[in-house]
């Protein structure tokens, strides 16, 4: 699915002034759903039942990574259901979730594993 992604942001930007935006964002959007799905999947496979995790990963970690892969499809959603009504409102919505992505903070859960191995 990430290799797919410059498809749908090239048609983006070809047709973002156009009268086509609505379209070219909804597919942009919905692209993204997708991804989420798949990253959803992909945790769901490595967390279930703690098959590919490492035993001194805390449960608290496993839940919060999750619940973010969880609200992201939730966000992607909205955002692509935005587009069909506000193009730009939709793209902004599911651009600026990137940030979260980027905010979302470990810190805390490394030090207490850090001190677990000590």
């Amino acid at each position: 699915m990430v290799t797919f992604i410059p498809f749908p942001t090239a048609v983006l930007a070809e047709h973002l002034n156009s009268a086509a935006a609505n379209t070219a964002c909804a597919f942009f959007c919905g692209s993204m759903i997708l991804v989420s799905v798949a990253f959803n999947i992909l945790w769901h496979a490595t967390a279930y039942k703690r098959a590919l995790v490492k035993d001194e990963i805390p449960d608290a970690l496993i839940f919060k990574i999750r619940n973010a892969y969880w609200f992201g499809f939730l966000v992607y959603l909205i955002a692509f259901t935005l587009t069909f009504f506000y193009a730009i409102a939709g793209l902004i919505l599911c651009i600026s979730f990137w940030v979260y992505w980027i905010a979302l903070d470990y810190s805390q859960t490394r030090s207490k594993i850090s001190r677990t191995k000590t």
